[in-house]
């Protein structure tokens, strides 16, 4: 196979996620397993997820934790509302209008 041993295209311009990061990544991937769906879309990272993440796997910043935890989550979700196809009556709200007070 004259690919062998070569990187996918897909790969060649991933980010380069530095050491003191990649702590979050992995956490926000595997919390990402655990939330759950709703009918038309996924659901956000539970906090209470994140807090029995954090019980099992302490990290010296609970704070900066959960807020990094919680941004990614917020992008993510706003990317996959983007490219999913509308369901006919569903309106979306975006995070730009959202205030934070909807928690």
């Amino acid at each position: 196979m004259e690919d062998e041993g070569r990187e996918p295209k897909a790969l060649e311009n991933r980010p380069d996620i530095p050491d003191y990061l990649k702590e979050y990544f992995k956490a926000f991937y595997f919390l990402s397993g655990k939330r759950s769906v709703g009918f038309s879309s996924e659901n956000p990272i539970s906090t209470q997820d994140i807090v029995a993440y954090l019980e099992l796997y302490p990290t010296e910043n609970r704070e900066l934790f959960t807020f990094l935890i919680s941004e990614m989550d917020t992008e993510y979700l706003d990317t996959r509302s983007k490219t999913r196809p509308s369901v006919k009556g569903e309106t979306k709200q975006s995070s730009e209008t959202m205030t934070g007070n909807e928690f």
